[in-house]
């Protein structure tokens, strides 16, 4: 039973910050790309893939930790039911 906590749990985590990381590193590159078309200036710095980062992790272990305590475990049903 422990076991199956801790998979969720590494589940929840890897699965938020990787989300998370892609979707503000995507919508930065977005707001890059429009940048460039618009007025010639891509503006993309290694500084926001730190900040990304750091905050897709942050997040991503304060969701997944709460989404974990929060799940409930069904409670198994017997295997020869008469």
């Amino acid at each position: 039973m422990q076991k199956k906590k801790i998979k969720l749990l590494l589940l929840l985590i890897s699965s938020w910050v990787v989300g998370l990381f892609i979707i503000l590193v995507g919508g930065r590159i977005f707001i890059s790309l429009a940048s460039y078309f618009l007025s010639g200036d891509f503006d993309f710095y290694r500084n926001d893939l730190v900040r990304a980062a750091e905050i897709s992790i942050g997040c991503g272990v304060i969701i997944g930790v709460g989404q974990c305590l929060m799940s409930k475990e069904k409670p198994s049903s017997p295997s020869n039911p008469e």
